[in-house]
């Protein structure tokens, strides 16, 4: 027993509950049961430390955090070898010769989960190989009972993943696996309208296929959703296909998929206002479907942005502007502009950011809907009449645009819930218009539903840790879910994981001595690292003021820029690699950014990743909105850990699993930020990246990982 609460990291206080002893957080409340103690006394918390940030606390915790969890924790460890094969079992189509451990452990999981018609929430790191783990034993279960196994993503890259992963699955076992890979209707149409805006691509597809003048919407030929469902064809391939037959892409796409075992999509396809027409059109309901989410981290803040909205009150200029040829229009829609200004510049005042109730804008909305001369109009009836006026007005050119973004943002406010913010802000540097704000607070209102409904789910992540609390975000039900966490595949000796806790950018602690000192280690580490070195940091304010101190640093300096633009993230890869043939280059970006995140540094292109600071979401009214609804929901400190704590962890995750992308790659990861080690955060990190604690020299921890006669056994914590 540790003399400190394992979730928050109090001092545990005697207290007495139903006649017996036991110690309570006087934080959390949580309760221990008494134990006999060890002998000895433990040792002495410094008077003026609090309990949570003393040492001592911080090595109880880490040591109680790594114990709860190890129920949950599978594989053989992380020191295995994962070139070692198991056999594949019986009845699971496997793509390959044979099954590593770790990969073999949790094709097991998915395969009883599924069985039981369950949930599995997996933090499945790197290497393991999970896509074709999951696919297995799901597309075996779909080929025998006739259900859908969905693979969700919300990448296209891993689209072409899953394919490949069902035509081997298919081509090593003789099965007819029919399978669809589809995408957005806008991603796979042919014809020239696919370059406009998304909102008025979407009305004119809507309504030529009304009117019949789309020449593409026609009734898929059978023997096209043979070649589609057998071909086993990335989604591109599908197009051109069905495009060369003079067939619209998408709708060949949905109408195969009525003929699939397995369909590969975006989350949007369920986890939004488009699961009811898609599953429609494949003629499916929610109980047909094993779903396969992978980087399932993403689903809660997809779900969110989903139902979250904002307008620019200059659209409302343009919008009576393309309302000028109908004057009985552009009377209604004036009168619901000015409601919406004026709430919003009460609101704001002199203020950056504001609330707003909803209940009083929304009626102010439908009044204003009602001062025309029409009798029993209401707001519904005069967004129908703006969406036709702006599709009559012809959306080739993309006039119809703002008239269509109005309409839907005011669909989606009317729809909004007490589980929404409402709210106003101004640009943080006062040049711009003012904008309306709706966001989410609980994508469980989406997911609760589908995940109820379905047949069985498995939630997949490298960092999906811990599982339960994405099990209680998602509202997936505690009495159908597994949860397990496995340990990456990957020798433990081939990542070395250090931590200085004399450095932090708590905002009390920033100043000249601290930054120079975070440069200082910064150009210690990359200096004695022989490759590409990265430091990723919370905010881009903090990259610049670092970086100018980054003095004695002998390798090229590459910066992130703001526009964070496709072509630059190509550009910085090849700078990258220019650079490790000249001896390494230093390469500074921001966690959450374009180069932490999504972006594969293969071929161990990123020897060293210093990763500075916690990178905490600031206080705006939507993130405190959000920590406040979690709290009522969940209890403070579980409310805080779900909505605050965690989010900033997983960026710094995301950042510093950039370097080890494969079983040889070897790396050295740099935590500058004491606040690691305090409870409240060191739970959330994985087992493999329990850092070791250094207080100076870290260039010759550095040198030494990388000495060709460095020591291989595991490091210690």
């Amino acid at each position: 027993m540790t003399d400190f609460c394992q979730r928050c990291g109090s001092l545990l206080l005697w207290n007495f509950s139903g006649g017996r002893r036991v110690r309570k957080c006087p934080r959390c409340g949580r309760l221990e049961e008494a134990q006999a103690k060890d002998e000895g006394s433990p040792p002495s918390v410094r008077k003026g430390v609090s309990p949570r940030s003393s040492s001592y606390a911080r090595r109880s915790i880490s040591t109680a955090v790594l114990s709860e969890r190890s129920d949950v924790i599978k594989g053989k460890g992380p020191d295995q070898n994962c070139s070692v094969l198991e056999p594949v079992p019986d009845g699971i189509p496997f793509p390959f010769d044979g099954v590593r451990k770790g990969q073999l452990d949790f094709m097991k999981d998915v395969d009883d989960t599924i069985r039981r018609e369950g949930f599995l929430l997996a933090k499945v790191p790197t290497g393991i190989g999970k896509t074709a783990a999951a696919l297995s034993p799901a597309a075996a279960r779909s080929l025998k009972d006739g259900s859908l196994t969905m693979f969700l993503t919300s990448k296209q890259s891993q689209h072409a993943i899953a394919v490949e992963t069902v035509r081997r699955m298919a081509q090593r076992w003789g099965l007819r696996i029919r399978a669809v890979d589809v995408m957005s209707k806008q991603s796979m149409c042919p014809r020239d309208i696919a370059s406009l805006p998304r909102f008025t691509f979407n009305h004119m597809c809507k309504q030529q296929q009304k009117d019949g003048t789309c020449p593409f919407y026609k009734p898929t030929p059978e023997q096209l959703v043979k070649e589609i469902t057998i071909g086993h064809l990335p989604a591109t391939e599908l197009s051109s296909l069905a495009a060369s037959r003079r067939i619209c892409p998408h709708r060949a796409a949905l109408e195969s998929a009525r003929e699939a075992d397995v369909m590969i999509c975006d989350f949007n396809y369920v986890f939004s206002d488009l699961r009811d027409p898609i599953l429609k059109g494949i003629g499916r309901d929610l109980k047909d479907l094993i779903l396969i989410v992978d980087e399932g981290h993403n689903l809660p803040d997809r779900i969110r942005s989903n139902l979250s909205s904002e307008l620019n009150l200059g659209t409302l200029e343009d919008v009576e502007g393309a309302m000028s040829s109908n004057r009985r229009l552009r009377h209604y829609v004036s009168e619901i502009a000015r409601v919406i200004s004026s709430a919003v510049g009460a609101a704001l005042d002199d203020k950056m950011e504001a609330e707003i109730d909803r209940r009083e804008l929304l009626s102010n909305i439908r009044g204003a809907a009602r001062t025309g001369l029409d009798e029993g109009v209401e707001i519904e009836d005069i967004l129908d009449a703006v969406e036709k006026h702006a599709v009559d007005r012809g959306l080739k050119d993309g006039d119809g645009d703002p008239l269509l973004w109005f309409v839907e943002f005011l669909r989606g406010l009317l729809e909004i819930k007490e589980s929404h913010l409402l709210f106003a802000s101004r640009p943080e540097k006062g040049n711009g218009t003012p904008r309306l704000i709706y966001r989410n607070l609980d994508p469980s209102e989406i997911s609760g539903p589908v995940l109820k409904a379905c047949r069985s789910a498995v939630i997949m992540s490298g960092t999906l840790s811990p599982p339960s609390m994405f099990g209680d975000i998602l509202g997936m039900a505690r009495d159908r879910r597994m949860e397990r966490e496995y340990v990456s595949p990957f020798p433990a000796t081939n990542k070395l994981t250090l931590l200085d806790d004399t450095v932090t950018t708590s905002y009390n602690s920033r100043g000249e001595s601290m930054f120079s000192r975070i440069a200082a280690r910064i150009v210690e580490a990359a200096n004695a690292t022989p490759g590409n070195s990265a430091a990723f940091f919370p905010s881009y304010s903090l990259m610049e003021e670092i970086g100018k101190r980054l003095d004695g640093v002998h390798k090229a300096v590459l910066t992130e820029d703001r526009s964070r633009s496709g072509s630059r993230k190509v550009g910085v890869m090849e700078d990258l690699e220019s650079g490790r043939r000249r001896g390494g280059s230093l390469l500074l970006g921001v966690m959450g950014g374009s180069l932490s995140e999504g972006l594969d540094y293969r071929d161990n292109l990123l020897s060293t990743v210093a990763i500075v600071g916690l990178p905490l979401a600031p206080p705006t009214l939507d993130v405190m909105a959000l920590r406040e609804y979690s709290r009522k929901k969940w209890g403070r400190t579980r409310g805080d850990e779900y909505s605050y704590d965690y989010p900033a962890v997983n960026r710094m995750l995301q950042a510093a699993g950039r370097s080890i992308r494969s079983e040889s790659d070897r790396s050295v990861i740099l935590l500058l930020e004491r606040r690691y080690l305090e409870p409240r955060y060191i739970r959330f990190l994985p087992e493999e990246m329990i850092p070791k604690v250094v207080k100076g020299d870290i260039a010759r921890h550095v040198r030494d990982f990388y000495s060709p006669d460095a020591d291989r056994s595991p490091q210690g914590t």
